[in-house]
């Protein structure tokens, strides 16, 4: 993309006594041909601004101060400024405070009189009540969501009056007292303290009476986060998707389709589009995955991963924007200093970006940008946050903030309007027709108050509603508005119902249709789910069109029409589209008995046998023998959803076959006839070794060192002859032995647990989910073996939670977080502790941890949860493996002695002895292999 030449914008002193350094045109960041790049604000009117947000007047909002990263219980709080060009030269020369008091403000977003204000672990209103610009009325209306990391994000009020929101999975302290409401729970997985109540009350309070709630920002955090949405007030808060590690912001196009940002520290930022009933993968009950992509039990992200660190997000179509630039979105990358843009295409029913990539934008150059927020401004440009140089809040010697702070302006260049235009119309004093070209509006709070006016004005601008819709040219995102603010006038006219079932009719546009089919469903969920959905829904779950299908089949599930199943299974008996088929089994999921999916398990249609399978898979409600014989079904995905359940989801060991001499060695030999193929997995059974129809491996149990089976494959009733020999191994030991002996660690959470051989050294990463690094490790154990654990499952209880193979035996060190109040008692409690308590510490760059010392024998190792009771979780437990040491034999061996034996070798056993780091550990004199430097024992190879 050709860059423009940056533009340089020269400022003095601000009428608020700012004095700002020339900004050289080098300095600027950079933006596409045509477009101008200017700074219209900096310290000290923004000092580490992080949200951003335009009023219904047109009047730019800012959330900032020293809040994050590290505050204390007695940091001052953060702000909401309104922020104003008083001479009009399209420079901010002024700020007013309007609220104060908050915890890290990281989204804000205004209804009306009343402001919304994201500050975990806070969510709190603010209203001017008297008319000065100064919020008088406080009310928290949820607490305890968790601490500013991964915290609450992005609010965003849709055209269906409801407030969507973004949450991290940080957790809130859940104790008496201090509970968020259930929804918030629920995805953390924490448990609740007795008669803590659904949703605790609001406290309302003054401005100078508001006390915010303190929540450490190094506490640990929850299962997953997710996409919420409550009506005005908080109430009826639900969850809408969920699986995210820190989705940071949400935004909706025209076409009220949401997307997202999402953090992760390993396998790269996402952006992806909730819907209801999604789960995108973090966190995941049974199989976890981050992107989707060839995983049915997850949704797919919406476009490649990228190294970075999203942020703010938005849809852009305003009309001061070229048209190659209208109808886009718009996401920041802090980390890489960018601003992302990509034009949304669809395949089938999923967004993703046009061109398969995300564009660059706006690329920073040597002046501070490091973008959080961005949004369109009522002037036609786009305005984008700069946060400091520094990470957290720095302080003056005065005990003043002095962190820098940035506002961009992003204006096409050919656009006359080169300041703020004037302050948009009050509501009240607006005709129809007005109200109705506001909800064309840039500004989503213009758009809310015009159809919040609409609507209390009712049955008298009905007639301008549907004029408006009838128009020829008519834009998506007005048309949008417009259809839900019918939806909205009056829940129980059936004339209205009778209309929008005439949308979904295939002769009007997919949005008109889309909108139609989810405004029903509202409609009924408003109703008290008293009324069932018009039968056109029910066609529209066969549409040829894949997003119409996905809005049908949505509507079932948030109407709870279960009459509509029989439609429903007959889409998902030929559905093809991955998004629209996922909805369709999520939907069966909500809507079904357990004994109805049972039964779909054996259906003779392979999309229904699947979309059984994963409903059930999710929830838990599965047993292995259901199982089984799916793993050898006709249909490839069915096989590969229920190979993968019996791996992760019950536990049941694997095994693969490979040829002779391959890479997999085992002194068991294994004949196989034909239908088996080298490198594919099967599923093991009871240890039996019967006839079986399919290509499957017989035998979970440990086996003689010099015992051969034979495996029998049919097709149909005709056996076929046998291809060759082929030898055998068990999943578990794919990767073979570790070289201290590790075979595998499995929690009963399946979230990923890592062995790591040598992985306990100084910058190490210590949890597979999070960024924590080792900091100091007592000498004799640097080096170690480390089963690197998922820091996500801090509050699991239980014994028998982590299974962890071994061939040799092992001395295990737990490491227990020394901030935790309680030790579970299977590491040290009762009267005689199978572990030892040392004086060893190993310490991260986030605590510290006791060590706990037990030996164990070969075999499999069973250690319990983190907690006793699954509450108060503090950091997930490490997992130190060495070799213990073989007994000493009575009598020194002889080479004979050994040459008898070496038929029932173990090549497992003798790689964990041979590269142990401790133990034998003969990998420290010898070489086995040429390429290697030369040891200082014989050359093995």
């Amino acid at each position: 993309m050709k860059r423009v030449t940056r533009v340089c914008w020269l400022w003095a002193a601000c009428s608020c006594a700012v004095t700002c350094s020339a900004v050289t045109a080098q300095d600027l960041p950079s933006a596409p041909d045509g477009f101008q790049v200017r700074l219209v604000a900096t310290e000290p009117l923004v000092r580490n601004p992080c949200a951003l947000v335009f009023d219904a007047r047109g009047r730019m909002c800012v959330g900032m101060g020293p809040q994050y990263r590290s505050p204390k219980p007695d940091t001052p709080g953060d702000s909401v400024f309104i922020l104003s060009d008083r001479d009009g030269d399209g420079r901010v020369d002024s700020r007013h405070q309007f609220a104060t008091g908050f915890n890290s403000i990281q989204g804000l977003a205004w209804h009306g009189r009343d402001l919304w204000v994201a500050n975990a672990p806070d969510l709190t209103i603010v209203r001017d009540v008297d008319g000065d610009d100064v919020a008088d009325r406080y009310v928290r209306i949820y607490t305890d969501l968790g601490n500013l990391e991964h915290g609450l994000h992005g609010l965003h009020w849709g055209p269906d009056g409801r407030m969507y929101m973004s949450k991290g999975n940080s957790k809130g302290l859940t104790k008496p007292g201090r509970v968020a409401p259930l929804p918030f729970r629920q995805l953390w997985g924490v448990k609740s303290p007795k008669g803590a109540p659904d949703f605790p009350a609001p406290r309302v309070s003054s401005a100078s009476d508001y006390e915010r709630n303190y929540h450490d920002p190094t506490d640990d955090w929850g299962r997953e986060g997710g996409v919420l949405v409550c009506d005005d007030g908080g109430r009826n808060l639900e969850i809408v998707s969920r699986g995210f590690r820190n989705p940071w912001d949400i935004a909706y196009d025209s076409g009220f389709h949401f997307q997202g940002t999402d953090n992760d520290q390993n396998e790269g930022d996402r952006v992806f589009t909730p819907f209801f009933g999604s789960h995108y993968g973090w966190g995941h009950p049974w199989s976890a995955h981050w992107s989707g992509q060839d995983h049915l039990p997850t949704a797919r992200i919406s476009g490649p991963v990228f190294h970075g660190s999203g942020t703010g997000m938005t849809f852009v179509d305003d009309p001061a924007f070229p048209k190659a630039y209208r109808g886009i979105w718009l996401f920041n990358d802090w980390l890489r200093r960018t601003t992302f843009m990509y034009r949304p295409a669809w395949d089938g029913a999923r967004i993703v970006p046009e061109g398969g990539e995300w564009t660059e934008f706006v690329r920073g150059g040597k002046d501070l940008f490091k973008p959080t927020d961005l949004e369109m401004g009522p002037d036609g440009a786009l305005y984008i946050l700069g946060w400091g140089r520094e990470y957290g809040a720095t302080f003056d010697k005065s005990g003043q903030q002095s962190n820098e702070g940035r506002i961009f302006r992003v204006s096409w260049k050919a656009n006359p309007q080169d300041a703020q235009t004037q302050a948009l119309p009050l509501p009240g004093k607006m005709t129809p027709s007005q109200l109705v070209a506001g909800l064309d509006s840039s500004i989503e709070a213009h758009r809310v108050v015009c159809q919040e006016e609409l609507i209390r004005r009712g049955a008298s601008v009905r007639s301008v509603i549907m004029e408006a819709l009838a128009a020829q040219q008519l834009s998506r995102r007005r048309e949008t508005w417009l259809i839900w603010t019918l939806a909205r006038l009056a829940p129980q006219d059936r004339s209205i119902d009778k209309q929008l079932a005439a949308w979904t009719s295939a002769r009007f546009p997919v949005n008109r249709r889309v909108q139609a089919l989810r405004t029903q469903a509202d409609r009924i969920r408003g109703s008290g789910k008293t009324r069932r959905l018009h039968p056109a829904a029910a066609l529209a779950v066969g549409d040829k069109e894949p997003r119409v299908r996905l809005a049908a089949i949505l509507a079932i599930r948030r109407s709870g029409d279960t009459s509509r199943i029989g439609e429903l299974k007959r889409q998902i008996a030929v559905e093809v589209d991955r998004v629209v088929f996922y909805a369709a089994w999520q939907t069966l999921r909500a809507l079904s008995p357990r004994g109805q999916l049972v039964r779909q398990l054996t259906s003779r249609h392979a999309g229904l046998r699947l979309s059984a399978l994963l409903a059930l898979a999710e929830d838990n409600r599965l047993t292995a023998e259901q199982v089984k014989p799916l793993v050898e079904d006709g249909d490839e995905r069915v096989r590969g959803v229920a190979a993968l359940w019996m791996a992760r989801g019950s536990g049941s060991p694997l095994v693969r076959v490979s040829p002779a001499g391959g890479e997999f060695r085992s002194s068991v030999r294994v004949q196989v006839e034909a239908g088996v193929k080298p490198g594919r997995v099967y599923y093991s059974t009871d240890g039996s070794v019967p006839t079986m129809r399919s290509p499957v491996w017989a035998g979970s149990k440990v086996f003689s060192k010099s015992l051969v089976l034979k495996l029998a494959v049919f097709v149909g009733e005709q056996r076929v002859g046998p291809v060759g020999s082929y030898r055998f191994t068990r999943l578990s030991l794919l990767e073979a032995a570790s070289r201290s002996g590790v075979l595998a660690a499995r929690a009963k959470s399946a979230l990923t647990y890592r062995v790591l051989d040598g992985g306990l050294v100084n910058g190490g990463s210590v949890y597979s989910d999070r960024s924590y690094v080792f900091r100091g490790i007592p000498e004799k154990l640097v080096g170690s073996l480390i089963v690197q654990t998922a820091n996500d499952d801090s509050s699991s209880k239980g014994d028998g939670f982590l299974e962890v193979d071994t061939v040799i035996p092992a001395r295990v060190f737990v490491g227990h977080d020394v901030r935790a109040k309680a030790i579970p008692r299977w590491l040290f409690g009762g009267d005689n502790p199978r572990f030892k308590r040392t004086e060893h510490l190993v310490k991260t760059n986030d605590t510290s941890f006791r060590l706990y010392l037990r030996d164990f024998p070969a075999g499999r190792i069973l250690l319990g949860g983190n907690t006793e009771s699954g509450l108060d979780g503090t950091s997930n437990y490490l997992v130190i493996v060495q070799p213990a040491g073989l007994p000493r034999q009575a009598k020194a061996a002889t080479v004979a002695d050994a040459m008898s034996l070496l038929t029932q070798g173990s090549v497992a056993d003798g790689k964990a002895l041979f590269f142990a780091t401790g133990g034998a550990g003969c990998s420290k004199c010898h070489r086995t292999k040429t390429s290697q430097q030369p040891g200082f024992g014989p050359d093995l190879a």
